[in-house]
């Protein structure tokens, strides 16, 4: 069953320091014990003394629970971010249920008072039975505050130390983790980049190669051509040579000339003309 929200509407004036909320609950724990005791002993002896004492303690306990209602709220405070989501819903319940057992101190001082007043068993009764349900809710309210520093690490200073050296791992890791990414682009940029410049070359070498081979035709065909030429003139000027000359010369000529007709041609255009002039 979920409390309904309650509240203290009170700010103190003054500052408190922090970790004596575990100094005063220690008391607020300890005195309804004494008080039980002492009721019992008031049962058996019958002194009002005891049931005055009674009282004064139950007023000591009202205001030990408003200190550890207050020391709670700043330690509170400070735990508070420390802590998981689960740690925070429990130190919510926490803080209310120390606040119900706050306004139940000023009941039960109510309840002590109104069983002096007319001094009757039943209502002496009555406030026992208070009493000790009390008892029994701030022990409970102790176990969960035990839980609070054992189990969730409230206002624990070495959980605090490990929580901040997590998250600076945890920072680190994302530094990390945003370098990698980076050296994975520019990796992956250079990657492209050397691809792009293999291509390059190898397009820029198919080009030489397709240039100097066209160059090689162009040279050859032109070769070709040029000696065909020159042995077509050479042809031509012994042709004429021939027909100009007398015809004892011919005989000589044509004996010569059965020289057999495989002569490479190259060999006939290496006649100088200034030699055939000669003859």
């Amino acid at each position: 069953m979920t409390l309904p929200a309650l509240d203290i509407p009170l700010t103190l004036p003054f500052e408190l320091p922090l970790l004596v909320h575990p100094i005063v609950v220690h008391f607020a724990m300890a005195l309804p014990i004494v008080i039980v005791l002492l009721e019992i002993s008031n049962l058996i002896f019958k002194r009002r003394a005891l049931s005055v004492t009674s009282l004064l303690f139950m007023l000591l306990v009202m205001v030990i629970y408003f200190a550890a209602f207050f020391t709670g709220k700043v330690d509170g405070s400070e735990a508070g971010p420390l802590l998981s989501a689960a740690g925070k819903e429990e130190l919510k319940e926490h803080k209310l249920i120390g606040t119900y057992l706050v306004y139940a101190t000023v009941l039960l001082v109510a309840v002590k008072s109104f069983s002096m007043l007319i001094a009757r068993g039943w209502a002496k009764g009555l406030f026992f039975f208070v009493l000790v349900l009390f008892i029994a809710a701030s022990l409970k309210q102790g176990k969960d505050g035990g839980e609070l520093v054992y189990e969730y690490g409230a206002n624990n200073e070495m959980v605090a130390t490990h929580e901040d050296t997590i998250d600076d791992l945890n920072d680190r890791v994302e530094e990390l983790e945003e370098q990698l990414a980076q050296s994975k682009e520019v990796s992956g940029a250079t990657l492209e980049a050397v691809k792009e410049v293999q291509n390059t070359l190898g397009k820029s070498l198919d080009n030489v190669v397709e240039a100097t081979g066209n160059a090689v035709d162009a040279v050859t065909d032109y070769v070709n051509k040029t000696a065909q030429s020159v042995g077509e003139a050479v042809d031509a000027m012994v042709g004429d040579r021939n027909m100009s000359e007398p015809a004892e010369t011919v005989a000589p000529q044509e004996v010569n000339r059965s020289v057999p007709v495989s002569m490479p041609k190259m060999n006939r255009t290496s006649i100088p003309r200034g030699d055939i002039a000669t003859h």
